[in-house]
């Protein structure tokens, strides 16, 4: 997965989406050995700047790269923002709310380990 990312920004820097991902991985990822809280802080920063702050999932993710990063004042506040955009409450919501719980108790967000 970080391969792919990884080929995709190099084929083309401004999406988006590739940093996005990779972020999320870095952040969240329930094994260790994947987690980078700087990178995934640098790599979510990059995604919210290049979608001009407009993709409430991309900001959601600079919460959770926040958190990753033991800045969870700053976690808390991208998260608030995240849950501004209405459609993003309808689809993610419940699970945003419980990502902030976490991030208020100073607490990162790990995923669930997959089969």
């Amino acid at each position: 997965m970080v391969a792919s990312y990884s080929k995709a920004i190099e084929l083309d820097p401004k999406f988006a989406p590739a940093y996005n991902g990779l972020a999320w991985l870095w952040a969240t990822s329930p094994k260790e050995s994947y987690r980078d809280g700087a990178k995934a802080l640098a790599y979510a920063r990059k995604a919210v700047t290049l979608t001009k702050w407009k993709e409430a999932t991309y900001i959601d993710t600079l919460a959770a790269a926040s958190a990753a990063a033991g800045r969870f004042m700053e976690a808390v506040r991208w998260q608030r923002k995240a849950l501004t955009f209405p459609d993003f409450v309808k689809s993610d919501g419940e699970q945003a709310r419980a990502r902030m719980k976490l991030y208020k108790a100073h607490q990162p967000y790990r995923q669930q380990e997959t089969q």
